[in-house]
């Protein structure tokens, strides 16, 4: 049949052919020919039209369970699509079966014929099988046209996936009896040189509500006084389609909302059961029961009681000062559902009542290090104690329903007063700018008496060459005196660019200093800013200059007036 040049077809100079809008149609044999008084000579072309997949059928499917559930995906496209299933969530596609395990392939002859060659598919050791594309030409072998590219995996044994009699263009995936683990979402991918197509199908399974291992059975709360607990959700989940209707049962009978002691809430296949206990006969048992169209079943739940832990921590001495003493605790050894989050240590003098006693509470930090049983020791420094003084020190535990016994009492005597202890530098010892360096500090004891200065001086230094380094030269001190209190930071300032400092720090109280801290820095790259008393200088010269010269110029006037 000739082409009739219109608005999509039309022949341009030199014998092309254009079309335009173009469409599936188009596709075929195009036949060109041309004739003159000498003859007539004509060549054939083929118009290969590539179109996109398109997923034109796919409907969820909803199964009694033990029933069979298919999926079948149809997809449209130039050329046909490879299609492939995998379940949502998943990256590894089921494999498309064939007889006895086989691989299959279309491969074409130097004819332009075509028959099914059967392969062993061969797995690797963890089950799954690489598959890789193919590109195929007119005239090759070995076109794999049935296996998706991309990672497939050795399909369970509940699921078969093949592609439907007669339809090469739909692959359907069955699930054998299907159970409670089958439903979810599935995905079907079509895909060819022109694009990609996916969507989703559900399978759903009906079944009875079921109630898993998984299931809370046991919750705990305390009492906060001896009318009023703490609230708790008691909660029912249980695996169910469609979704059950759930009602809580006490003593067998409904349980309604009854506020403050009672109140039912939930949505979309959960019911919670907030009980607030106004009584120890609110602690006990308590029965969920979820119902659909294909049965019942019911969750035992047990309310326990919880109590502010019964045994004292485990509190230990550490390190002894004029005017404090650093603890160690460790939580009780006790079986207790409610987990120790801080403690409580009480201190006083050896010969005062427990009832004047001081104390301080301290939480426990998961940074912790642990003992050598495997529990979490948690250091805690009691300070502002009096030098040469006996104490004693004890503590509790403490847990969401409160304080727990109070340990054995362990008498100490602090340290007579004495120097402070040496100031330990928080600072960082590369210093993020090229003319200074901000030097902070702690000191972990003042020896029982106030501290009342600080001797900072630093020094540039020079490394040699040799490992390890050593100072071989330096510039004098520099010494300032840094007075407290409420100062625990000093800017070291007028240093030189990218270079070594050594640092001394000593602190001194009315008894004498301390050991001194040293400590070694070094200044960032960069420049030096010019120094403001140096500008300041620079211009009040400046300045002197023009006045100066001013009076010289009047003076000269006057002359010759």
């Amino acid at each position: 049949m000739g082409i009739t040049p219109n608005d999509r077809y039309q022949v341009l100079a030199g014998g092309d052919l254009r079309i335009r809008g173009l469409t599936a149609a188009d596709g075929g044999l195009y036949r060109c020919v041309a004739r003159n008084m000498a003859g007539e000579l004509s060549k054939s072309a083929e118009l290969i039209v590539l179109e996109p997949p398109r997923i034109i059928e796919l409907q969820n499917r909803t199964v009694d369970i033990g029933e069979d559930a298919l999926l079948v995906c149809e997809a449209t496209g130039n050329p046909t699509p490879t299609i492939k299933w995998r379940k949502i969530n998943e990256y590894k596609f089921y494999n498309t079966g064939s007889p006895q395990g086989m691989k299959k392939r279309e491969v074409g002859d130097r004819a332009g014929d075509s028959h099914d060659v059967y392969t062993p598919i061969e797995l690797q050791p963890d089950g799954y099988e690489d598959v890789d594309d193919v590109d195929v030409h007119a005239g090759e072998d070995g076109a794999d046209e049935d296996e998706p590219a991309g990672l497939t995996s050795k399909n369970p044994d509940d699921i078969e996936v093949y592609m439907m009699e007669g339809r090469d263009n739909a692959l359907a995936l069955r699930v054998r009896s299907a159970q409670r683990v089958h439903l979810s979402n599935y995905t079907c991918f079509a895909e060819n040189k022109a694009g990609i197509d996916e969507k989703n199908a559900k399978i759903e399974v009906r079944f009875q509500p079921y109630f898993g291992p998984q299931a809370i059975r046991v919750f705990y709360t305390w009492m906060i006084t001896e009318n009023r607990g703490a609230p708790v959700n008691l909660t029912c989940f249980p695996e169910a389609f469609p979704h059950p209707a759930m009602t809580w049962r006490r003593h067998g009978a409904p349980v309604a909302d009854m506020e403050p002691l009672y109140k039912v809430y939930g949505t979309y296949g959960t019911s919670n059961l907030r009980v607030t206990p106004q009584s120890v006969n609110d602690f006990g048992l308590y029965m969920c029961e979820a119902a659909n169209d294909k049965g019942s079943s019911s969750l035992e739940v047990t309310l326990m009681r919880a109590y502010s832990p019964r045994q004292a921590p485990i509190l230990s001495i550490n390190q002894i000062y004029p005017d404090a003493i650093d603890l160690a605790m460790a939580p009780p050894v006790e079986d207790n559902v409610l987990n120790v989050t801080g403690y409580r240590v009480y201190w006083k003098r050896q010969n005062d009542q427990w009832e004047s006693a001081r104390s301080a509470t301290f939480m426990i930090d998961q940074q912790d290090p642990l003992d050598r049983n495997g529990f979490r020791l948690t250091r805690v420094r009691v300070e502002g104690l009096e030098p040469g003084t006996p104490y004693e020190f004890a503590g509790t535990a403490l847990n969401s329903a409160g304080e727990g016994t109070r340990s054995t009492a362990i008498s100490r005597r602090t340290s007579e007063a004495s120097a402070p202890q040496p100031a330990e530098v928080k600072s960082r010892m590369d210093s993020q700018y090229p003319d200074k360096y901000l030097l902070r500090w702690v000191v972990t004891s003042n020896g029982g008496s106030p501290i009342n200065k600080y001797m900072i001086r630093w020094r540039k230094i020079n490394f040699s060459n040799t490992i390890p380094p050593e100072i071989v030269g330096h510039t004098p001190w520099q010494t300032v005196s840094v007075e407290p209190p409420g100062n625990d930071e000093y800017k070291v300032d007028d240093l030189e660019p990218q270079s070594d400092y050594e640092l001394e720090m000593v602190a001194y109280n009315r008894i004498g200093g301390s050991a001194p801290t040293r400590i070694q820095f070094k200044t960032a790259y960069g420049t030096k800013p010019p120094r403001p008393d140096r500008v300041g200088a620079a211009v009040g010269q400046s300045c002197n200059q023009v006045l100066l010269a001013s009076v010289a110029l009047l003076s000269t006037a006057r002359l010759w007036l």
